[in-house]
């Protein structure tokens, strides 16, 4: 009888050292993410600064990425955090105030990608002024740019210097179109890309 305990025992106690090994090894892997997740932020966070040192890092950075498993996990590039759990402030966009707020179009023909995304917008508009905000809209399907997006300024005054040296200018091998947010002004007929 003692004999057939303990080896029920010792299987018992094998099958927690393989199930240990599985969460370790799990453990290993979501930590080399993180890792890489937060020398990547590192190294782009290095070369801003380098190219203009007085800019700020956005506040919005709260990002959605799935461990090898699907199970969806929460990373802060700002701050270095990480979360299983779903940050309170996830998916908060901050704003300007009034007419610090531009919304920009990529001149791209129909089905015709755009590899332009937040970084690119950036890097476009921190010479300007302190960033709050750079935002490509991307088709959460494909993860491809959608050709607009948003940006915020902490100031009117850097909105309105960004928009007049780079609204119709080619950016990253494309015209780009820059208007203050439809919230913050009176808007007469629409122009289109032909209009004054």
């Amino acid at each position: 009888m003692a004999a057939e305990r303990i080896g029920k025992l010792r299987e018992e106690i094998d099958s927690l050292r393989g199930q240990n090994a599985e969460l370790e090894s799990l453990i290993a892997q979501w930590q080399g993410t993180v890792d890489i997740l937060q020398a990547n932020e590192k190294r782009e966070l290095a070369l801003q600064q380098q190219k203009n040192p007085a800019t700020a890092p956005t506040t919005y950075m709260w990002q959605k990425y799935f461990d090898h498993n699907g199970h969806p996990y929460y990373y802060n590039a700002t701050t270095g955090q990480s979360s299983w759990e779903k940050p309170p402030d996830y998916g908060t966009k901050p704003r300007g105030p009034k007419g610090a707020n531009l919304f920009i179009v990529r001149k791209c023909r129909r089905g015709e990608l755009d590899n332009f995304y937040d970084q690119e917008l950036r890097r476009a508009f921190e010479p300007y002024g302190t960033l709050l905000r750079a935002e490509m809209s991307v088709d959460p399907d494909t993860g491809n740019s959608k050709g607009f997006g948003f940006v915020s300024y902490d100031n009117a005054e850097s909105a309105n210097a960004a928009l007049a040296a780079l609204d119709r200018q080619e950016v990253g091998g494309k015209t780009m179109r820059v208007e203050k947010t439809s919230d913050e002004v009176s808007r007469g007929p629409k122009t289109g890309w032909g209009g004054a």
